[in-house]
């Protein structure tokens, strides 16, 4: 049986290039988090609107 040689390492990325991934990393999180807080001040404000259909009942 034929072994596999693993691919060589790619090369190491410079400084420049890491901190490039890093704001690119920081500017998408921003842009998820930035939707996600959208969506559920959505949800919560559904949420409001059904809840005050909801006809109060007496116990």
């Amino acid at each position: 049986m034929a072994h596999r040689n693993p691919p060589p390492p790619p090369d190491p990325l410079s400084l420049q290039e890491l901190q490039n991934s890093i704001n690119a990393l920081a500017v998408a999180f921003t842009q998820f988090r930035d939707t996600q807080d959208s969506r559920h001040a959505d949800y919560l404000a559904s949420f409001e609107t059904l809840n005050s259909q909801i006809p109060a009942t007496a116990s």
